[in-house]
């Protein structure tokens, strides 16, 4: 091996006798000169130098267990070898030839050879799956993008999409901080000049007429020091409208959205937990401004005590969903706190009139009662129903629209009907719910709802015994009083039908009843225990046998009175729960009406992820097709709404039910979405 040569010792950093080294501290040290290329022949790289840029640098940011996760990917990705079926035969080739047209294709297709890239992290289960939205997220997915979305997989194009949301929301955080630090800064500015203005105010008082002595005065400072740390400056309209005004010019955007804008902003301020929550991409923009909505007419230490309870499961939940549930949580916490709010936003009752983009026009009532709403909404329903059933033409949103401006007009409805038709109806219709259902020319409807209205409510709010909402379908959770007047309300208005359901601690649906006459109209609860001591029965949570009378004990067991006996003597038909017994099962392709009826207690509403149709206006739909051996039963059937069973029925598609009302679909890129049926308000 031939010799290295020699690397010569330099002789800077030696004393100018010759004599000692100096070193880094001494006088007439200097910094040795940068080594050249000679100095360096021989020598070991730097271990600690970067590594070079190149198409693999976006590796050096990622943490050890995401590198590991990264590898497994890798791993998992590679060809698996290839396992001949007859003469050359492949998976790979059966793909190709099925897609042709050449034969049925008889399985699954592993996936081809993926080669590493940018866009891998980003599958189900990748280090970039659910990594936190910030700067290092967002330089690896416009890596992703440079790269060409098309050397992506299905599973990786959905994990950018979802990391481009969480960057969204990112971003709006950002914008809301920014948003309440200028709003901060114009506030203090304000407070600092009042302050000022009261101090020399009170400076002039002092000092008095020229002979007179000053009156005596107490030094006020209504905002404090000039803190610039402060985030609680006072609030007055004047500045408000300042900094929306700001906002305004910036942003170029209209008066209204500049002030919701500040409106956010500042709700932000008061609930951290949800704008943090923002940040992190764990929810949206759109659930942010629901949290804000929502509980606003709460206390800080009340709003951010519902808040931290709901934002854990948020991101699984529509925007509908979250504000059902929100709510719920705000009137159960204080029922009279929704009310006041309801009172309030009623003196903004009025009726809107706006043109439409295609030259129509629009028209709609605003901050109107609750329970009114509802059913004038129901009956223009039942209006519509009515027409169509005699032969009118249009789809029902069509007719209710024409409806909706006949009875505003003074017209009669059954002039929708042509005169051929008109003389038919002159016979009442005959439509669903209480009261006079029919419809006659000239003829006024009777008091009432007169229509089909879906409530709920806990058996403890309607005894008297608890003050927890209740629901109304269309509409969402209501107040208690609210709840028991139109329960009230419903009983006197003719034949009205009742359901009892059970549901177990989490209010998910365990047992139902379908009463034959309904509960008696005395309102006056009799119970043998404080009103405080209110809870479900712990008991239902475990599955009975398929028909027992009454609630299993609990809280009806110490309550007297009419509607508590009328509870007790109710005959429940216990759902099934892990373990189907198939005691309802029928050999006929439809279930019949009382099992489509269970079926659309226990599942609400359409079960596809987000779909919130109810399961009265759904597809009684197999699981597992009849056709291929599905059972018609509870624990093979589910609500699917039109839509959505032709998704369901589309290549790629897939749908499981594991235990009976529990669904999980799986969509074309692989990701699979669990389903729950939706809880009721206990």
């Amino acid at each position: 091996m031939p010799a290295q040569p020699a690397i010569p010792q330099p002789d800077h950093g030696r004393a100018a006798d010759g004599g000692v080294w100096l070193v880094h501290g001494d006088d007439g040290w200097q910094p040795p000169p940068a080594p050249t290329d000679d100095d360096l022949y021989g020598l070991c790289p730097d271990p600690y130098a970067d590594p070079p840029d190149g198409a693999d640098a976006w590796l050096a940011d990622l943490a050890a267990e995401q590198i590991d996760a990264l590898a497994e990917g890798i791993a998992a990705a590679r060809p698996a070898p290839r396992s001949p079926i007859g003469a050359g035969f492949t998976h790979r080739q059966a793909m190709i030839d099925a897609a042709a047209g050449g034969g049925s294709f008889w399985g699954e297709v592993p996936a081809g050879p993926r080669t590493a890239g940018p866009g891998l992290g980003f599958a189900a289960g990748g280090p970039l799956d659910t990594a936190e939205p910030g700067p290092v997220l967002a330089a690896l997915a416009q890596d992703a993008m440079d790269g060409g979305l098309t050397g992506l997989s299905d599973d990786e194009l959905v994990g950018l999409l979802c990391a481009a949301r969480r960057m969204t929301s990112w971003q709006a955080a950002t914008e809301l901080t920014v948003t309440a630090e200028l709003d901060s800064r114009r506030r203090r500015d304000a407070a600092v000049r009042r302050d000022a203005a009261v101090r020399q105010s009170a400076t002039e008082r002092q000092s008095g007429p020229v002979g007179q002595p000053a009156p005596a005065t107490t030094a006020v400072d209504p905002v404090g020091s000039a803190d610039t740390g402060r985030s609680d400056w006072p609030v007055s309209s004047t500045v408000s409208e300042h900094v929306s005004a700001e906002l305004a010019a910036a942003l170029t955007l209209t008066t209204r959205a500049a002030d919701d804008l500040l409106g956010l902003a500042r709700e932000m301020g008061r609930l951290q937990p949800v704008r943090a929550a923002l940040a992190a991409g764990a929810i949206d923009l759109a659930k942010a401004r629901v949290f804000a909505a929502e509980l606003v007419c709460v206390d800080d230490v009340a709003a951010n005590r519902i808040a931290a309870r709901y934002l854990g499961r948020a991101s699984q939940w529509t925007t509908s969903a979250l504000r059902r549930a929100l709510r719920a949580a705000v009137i159960a916490h204080d029922p009279s706190a929704a009310r006041r709010r309801a009172e309030k936003a009623r003196e903004d009752t009025r009726v809107e009139t706006w043109q439409e983009g295609s030259g129509n026009a629009g028209l709609a009532g605003r901050e109107l009662p609750a329970a009114e709403t509802i059913a004038a909404d129901r009956r223009i329903s039942q209006f519509a129903r009515g027409l169509k059933a005699r032969g009118a033409a249009g789809t029902m949103d069509e007719l209710r629209a024409a409806v909706y401006l006949a009875l505003l007009l003074g017209k009669d409805p059954t002039a929708l009907l042509g005169k051929d038709l008109a003389a038919a109806a002159t016979r009442p219709f005959a439509g669903a719910g209480s009261g006079n259902a029919g419809l006659r020319p000239g003829q006024p409807s009777s008091p009432g709802p007169g229509c089909t209205i879906h409530l709920t409510l806990p058996a403890l709010t309607w005894l008297g015994l608890a003050d927890r909402p209740g629901d109304l379908a269309g509409l969402g959770p209501i107040d208690p009083s609210t709840a028991r007047d139109l329960a009230d309300l419903l009983a006197s208005d003719g034949p009205a039908f009742w359901h009892v359901t059970l549901t177990d601690p989490a209010g998910r649906a365990v047992a139902h009843a379908c009463p034959r006459a309904g509960p008696p109209r005395d309102i006056t609860p009799q119970a043998t225990r404080q009103p405080t001591d209110t809870g479900p029965p712990q008991d239902t949570s475990q599955p009975g046998p398929a028909s027992h009378l009454g609630p299993p004990g609990g809280v009806f067991a110490r309550t007297t009175g009419p509607r508590a006996a009328w509870l007790i003597g109710l005959t429940f038909d216990w759902l099934e729960r892990d373990s189907c017994a198939h005691s309802r099962q029928t050999k006929a392709y439809q279930p019949g009406a009382a099992l489509r009826h269970l079926i659309e207690i226990r599942n609400q509403t359409c079960t596809f992820p987000g779909c919130r149709r109810p399961a009265t206006r759904c597809d009684i739909d197999h699981t597992v097709p009849h056709d291929k051996g599905g059972r018609t039963c509870e624990c093979n059937c589910e609500p699917v709404c039109r839509r959505h069973h032709k998704v369901k029925q589309a290549p790629g598609w897939k749908l499981a039910q594991p235990v009976p009302g529990n669904l999980v679909w799986t969509a074309p890129n692989g990701r699979t979405y669990p389903v729950r049926p939706e809880r009721y308000p206990v």
